[in-house]
């Protein structure tokens, strides 16, 4: 008997511990999402603010996603992006890989954007890769000629929103 109540406390323990987790710290959001049929360990979509243009993103926060990124796709919308979603700052280096059209890749970190590469071409060959000067959390890659027409430039600022929650 009391062999069963510590293995319930421990399952109660490692239970409450996920849903914390799940609903970003707020239990009741969490329950909410669940009854609505809305609950995912990672977001599916994103929206980046810029200054002068919001974009709304795919997000990419698995390795398989990032992995897979915008490869094989023939376009994307004018006000459309990947947004590239890492666990740690680091200098996360992108490559074309199949890619079909060229891209602005945005680097950002702590609500700031770090780097950019404009115009990355399609390759032909082994594609290069393109690494940013300053480490970030996030990358964001948008149709290329994105970056100069709204005039975002290194030290610009960048709000991301996940699902109802938001990252400076």
């Amino acid at each position: 008997m009391k062999r069963q109540v510590i293995f319930l406390l421990i399952v109660a323990l490692v239970i409450g511990a996920s849903l914390y987790g799940f609903s970003g710290g707020d239990v009741g959001k969490f329950f909410s999402r669940l009854w609505q049929g809305t609950v995912e360990r990672r977001p599916q979509l994103a929206a980046v603010s810029f200054a002068s243009v919001r974009v709304r993103a795919e997000v990419a926060a698995t390795l398989a996603a990032r992995s897979t990124g915008l490869a094989g796709r023939e376009s994307l919308p004018a006000d459309a992006g990947m947004l590239f979603v890492f666990e740690q700052p680091g200098p996360h280096a992108f490559w074309m890989q199949g890619m079909r059209f060229p891209l602005d890749i945005i680097w950002i970190n702590n609500g700031q954007v770090v780097d950019v590469a404009l115009n990355v071409p399609v390759p032909d060959g082994v594609p290069p890769l393109y690494t940013p000067e300053q480490f970030a959390t996030s990358v964001l890659e948008v149709n290329a000629g994105f970056v100069a027409e709204h005039g975002i430039t290194i030290g610009s600022p960048a709000a991301i929103e996940f699902d109802g929650f938001s990252e400076p």
